[in-house]
């Protein structure tokens, strides 16, 4: 009964693998890219898509979501809101399925760094990286990369 099962973890670890990989390639592309090349490579700049919900696509979100979040647990650096963000982006553009990563700030309460900034990926009504539940109202969107259009 096991091995028959097999299969399904071997799926699961390889969608893990791609988001190690996603989540070097984003770390990387943030800590040497200027953010003006990197952002030409996330997307149309405040063209937000409009993607399509089916219960496939929702199906394989819910499983990039979880690829994404079980490699940043599991890879030795420290994965941010943004990084987070542009490896699930990479995963779902490879699927052809599109997206849109937004940035946000918010003010804070704190003197010495009165906003905060954060990132996050949406396909249809989803929040696929950056979770957002507790403080999604606290962020109002500055810029929204969608996917280009033919």
């Amino acid at each position: 009964m096991i091995k028959s099962f097999s299969w399904l973890f071997s799926l699961y670890k390889a969608r893990v693998l791609e988001a190690c990989f996603c989540l070097a390639v984003a770390y990387l592309g943030i800590k040497i890219l200027p953010f003006h090349i990197l952002a030409k490579k996330l997307g149309t700049f405040n063209q937000p898509s409009n993607p399509r919900s089916n219960p496939n696509t929702e199906r394989i979100c819910r499983q990039v979501t979880q690829a994404v979040r079980t490699a940043d647990r599991r890879v030795p650096w420290k994965n941010t809101c943004l990084m987070q963000s542009i490896a699930a982006k990479i995963m779902l553009r490879s699927r052809n399925i599109p997206s849109n990563l937004y940035l946000g700030l918010a003010k804070t309460n704190d003197c010495t760094n009165p906003l905060a900034a954060h990132a996050w990926l949406q396909c249809g009504d989803a929040i696929i990286a950056g979770n957002l539940k507790k403080d999604a109202k606290k962020f109002t969107k500055i810029a929204v990369f969608g996917e280009k259009t033919p």
